[in-house]
C-alpha cells in the first residue's frame, strides 16, 4: 500500500516560538521521538485520540516529521500534564484508519482546516499507541 508524500507544513511561529512554549508549561500532550537523521529526541504537539478502547495519534498534517520518524523508530514518549508515557507504535491501514480519521475529523474540531487542505483520508497517518 503506497504510502502519502503530502504534507501541511506548520508556520515558523508555532515550530519554534508556540509549540515549544506550550509543551513546556505542560498545556497540550505532546510526543517524543528520535530523528530518523539527526539521532535526536524530537517534541511535537499532538492530540491523542480514543477510538474504541484504544489510544491512536492521527496526523491532520499528513506525512509530518513525527510521522516519518515514528515510523521508523516504532516507539517514543506521549506526555500528557507533565506525565511522560513509553509507548510502541503500531502504524494503522485499511477500514480502520479510515474510520479513527473520519471519527478525529468530527470530533476534533480544531484541526479541521488541515483536513480541508488534505480532504483524503489516506492522507492521514494513524498510530496505534500502546
Amino acid at each position: 500500500m503506497p504510502i502519502s508524500s503530502k504534507y501541511i507544513r506548520p508556520s515558523s511561529f508555532f515550530t519554534k516560538f508556540l509549540n515549544p512554549f506550550v509543551m513546556t508549561l505542560g498545556l497540550i500532550p505532546y510526543v517524543t521521538i528520535k530523528g530518523r537523521k539527526s539521532g535526536k529526541m524530537i517534541s511535537t504537539p499532538v492530540t491523542p485520540y480514543k477510538y474504541m478502547g484504544q489510544t491512536y495519534l492521527v496526523s491532520p498534517r499528513g506525512e509530518t516529521h513525527w510521522v516519518r520518524n515514528l515510523r521508523a523508530a516504532k516507539k517514543g514518549i506521549l506526555t500528557t500534564k507533565k506525565k511522560p508515557l513509553p509507548f510502541t507504535a503500531t502504524e494503522v491501514r485499511g477500514k480502520l484508519r479510515d474510520e479513527i480519521v473520519a471519527s478525529y475529523r468530527k470530533d476534533i474540531k480544531i484541526a479541521e482546516n488541515q483536513f480541508k487542505k488534505l480532504p483524503s483520508i489516506s492522507d492521514h497517518p494513524v498510530f496505534r499507541v500502546v
